[in-house]
């Protein structure tokens, strides 16, 4: 399947296509064939048709939050980077790859840098003076409590793989405990799961 963004230049984004946003590409097409035969096109206000379009975090059932928190800048740019460069490669290992039960979506830019948010669902042994967070709407035929259960690992592959690029000490030995690593740098990556009520009101606060 080629899929082609909508400025110019053109690139095909195929690449980064999952196989549960996938899915929901070809169901946003079906729900827009269906609206779109339901019109009179004749009479249509275009303008105002295409303005009125859902928002991402009315969409889905679940979401998740992956927050990127640092206490200095420059391990902030660092970690942040490498973390939106492997979410969606941990997407398609730790979420997409349980059996189906989950479509997960992507929110194409970052869902905020500001630190709000995260002070208000995450504990840190440092000071948030650096956040980026990105939102993974979701819809899943199991509870919320199923997709919480995937996260650990969605988390820790994604500090370990940081860890396995970019070693604490010249000789890269066995990590034992990561998240203690995290905290010695003064970095926290972590993954937060919320109903779509939970999301709005933490949207509408900020």
């Amino acid at each position: 399947m080629q899929i082609y963004t909508p400025s110019i230049a053109e690139q095909n984004a195929a690449k980064k296509v999952t196989i549960s946003s996938a899915k929901i590409i070809q169901k946003h097409f079906q729900k827009a064939m269906a609206n779109f035969n339901e019109l009179n096109v004749e009479n249509i206000d275009w303008t105002m048709f295409l303005q009125n379009s859902e928002k991402f975090i009315e969409k889905y059932e679940f979401y998740i939050l992956i927050n990127c928190i640092c206490e200095e800048e420059i391990g902030a740019a660092k970690l942040c980077q490498f973390v939106e460069n492997r979410i969606r490669l941990q997407l398609v290992y730790d979420i997409d790859g349980n059996g189906g039960i989950f479509e997960a979506h992507l929110y194409p830019n970052i869902y905020t840098e500001k630190c709000e948010i995260a002070e208000k669902i995450l504990e840190t042994s440092f000071s948030k003076n650096f956040c980026k967070i990105w939102l993974i709407g979701v819809n899943s035929i199991a509870s919320i409590d199923n997709i919480k259960k995937c996260l650990p690992l969605f988390d820790l592959s994604i500090r370990r793989a940081y860890l396995r690029y970019n070693p604490v000490q010249k000789q890269e030995g066995n990590i034992q405990n990561i998240e203690d690593e995290f905290d010695k740098l003064k970095f926290k990556m972590q993954s937060v799961a919320m109903t779509k009520r939970q999301m709005k009101e933490l949207d509408d606060e900020h």
